[in-house]
């Protein structure tokens, strides 16, 4: 199988791993890993024309069993409104259909805004609805058609609830803020309300059906859909630029099967050495390993780690033989010749992406720290840690008796070390330090086990 093809394969189940957190804490009203204003956003840039939007997770067809069908909706590059990919939605006949997918949200309490763009041509019309429920057809809350002839309508139980005018043949917005505290509902096109009304149901989703305004035939584009607490600061770190990659999805698994999301959004400053998705692969193949293998790895931490420094350090800053020390305590090499600038084996392939706590810098291979069995299913160093989070000490307990402990700051600096000769009985490990995430990190005979120290006095 083609590299290209293996890794679609390995995001699209990474992926579904991940959207089905997504979903879960939706539901549950929390914010996307309760670190980012966004749930979901969507500009089909990952997607390559022709591919179906079922393909994602988030969204499914109205009915099962239709995807991947005339049931389904594709991607397309004949119009967007950014990058060169959106979502066509549109009928065979007046009557509407077969073309019928919905988008998921599932959440039933909080405020958020929900956006998209849409692009009517010339003579065409479109529609869409919003469920109450994740399951599509359980209840309905509202419809918006929208007319040849640019007018715009939303019913709800029958009654219109708002109206306006929309431009045809041009890219123009539509924002729901939906308040479900307060059981209202704000409908503006570019910006200007077009209508508020009470809205007492949950936000299971938006589906969009091939259908028009009945009399002539739906046909639209759908791009950068978005799902958003509008309370929320504005965020880029490190963590968004990974998450928003579309080369970044098997990273982006890894740093939230780690547990880094929490850290790596913290101030920083963060450099980021962030391996692409085909370095992963390649990866995977050259030990012989699922992916499922590799985001298992008991020391995975440590190995993100290694790709992490607690500074900024931009291209300019890079000298040839520099020596620079990672979150893991051992350091990478910058070598630079004419061919470009490489950390230990990976060469960086995009440098300088700016975050609000650092820089991201993508290369083409995994960085391996030499502390090794790093990328190695062998036994891992048993280590019971409680409790977690600490606020002066903490209980260790595990094998074997006699063990080095060093406690690292997210900067990694050392701030705590101590041998301790009875872990098998367990040790007290007294300190004081300020409020924060740490790394936690015991060694002896060669074995290493890193795990996260959360200290709130």
């Amino acid at each position: 199988m083609e590299l290209s093809r293996k890794i679609s394969k390995l995001q699209q189940r990474l992926k579904t791993q991940y959207m089905k957190n997504f979903l879960l804490l939706a539901a549950l009203g929390i914010s996307s890993w309760a670190f980012s204003q966004t749930l979901y956003e969507e500009g089909f840039e990952c997607f390559t024309a022709g591919d179906y939007v079922s393909d994602s997770p988030v969204w499914n067809t109205w009915t099962n069993g239709q995807e991947g069908s005339t049931g389904d909706a594709q991607i397309s590059d004949e119009q967007a409104h950014t990058g060169t990919n959106s979502l066509h939605i549109y009928a065979a006949s007046p009557a509407g259909g077969p073309m019928d997918v919905v988008m998921l949200a599932g959440l039933d309490e909080g405020v958020y805004e929900a956006s998209m763009w849409m692009y009517i041509p010339d003579g065409s019309s479109a529609y869409y609805n919003v469920q109450e429920d994740l399951i599509p057809g359980v209840g309905w809350a509202f419809e918006a058609t929208f007319a040849f002839t640019g007018d715009m309508q939303v019913v709800m139980d029958g009654e219109v609830v708002a109206t306006g005018t929309v431009p045809l043949d041009t890219w123009f917005q539509v924002s729901h803020l939906i308040d479900m505290d307060n059981d209202v509902v704000t409908l503006s096109i570019d910006g200007t309300e077009a209508g508020s009304w009470t809205f007492d149901s949950p936000f299971g989703g938006v589906n969009f059906f091939g259908m028009g305004d009945g009399t002539t035939v739906g046909n639209y584009f759908v791009d950068d859909i978005a799902v958003f607490d509008p309370a929320a600061p504005q965020s880029n770190t490190v963590v968004d630029i990974i998450f928003n990659s579309c080369d970044h999805t098997l990273l982006e698994a890894a740093v939230i099967e780690a547990g880094l999301v929490e850290a790596l959004s913290g101030e920083g400053p963060f450099t980021v050495f962030a391996p692409n998705d085909a370095a992963v692969v390649a990866l995977t193949e050259a030990l012989e390993i699922t992916a499922d293998s590799l985001l298992g790895l008991p020391n995975l931490g440590e190995i993100l780690q290694y790709h992490v420094v607690g500074a900024s350090a931009y291209a300019a800053d890079l000298s040839d033989g520099q020596m620079i020390t990672t979150l893991l305590g051992e350091d990478v090499t910058v070598s630079i010749t004419a061919e470009g600038v490489m950390i230990n084996d990976a060469m960086v392939i995009v440098a300088d992406i700016e975050a609000d706590n650092g820089v991201v810098h993508v290369i083409d291979a995994v960085l391996l720290p030499a502390s090794a069995n790093a990328v190695n299913e062998a036994e891992q160093l048993a280590v019971m840690v409680y409790p977690n989070p600490a606020s002066a000490f903490i209980n260790l307990q595990g094998q074997p008796n006699e063990a080095l402990i060093r406690i690292h700051a997210l900067n990694g600096q050392l701030v705590y070390q101590q041998q301790v000769n009875n872990m098998n009985r367990g040790e007290l490990i007294e300190f004081n330090l300020n409020n924060g995430i740490y790394f936690l990190e015991v060694t002896a005979d060669g074995k290493r086990s890193t795990q996260r120290l959360v200290v709130s006095q």
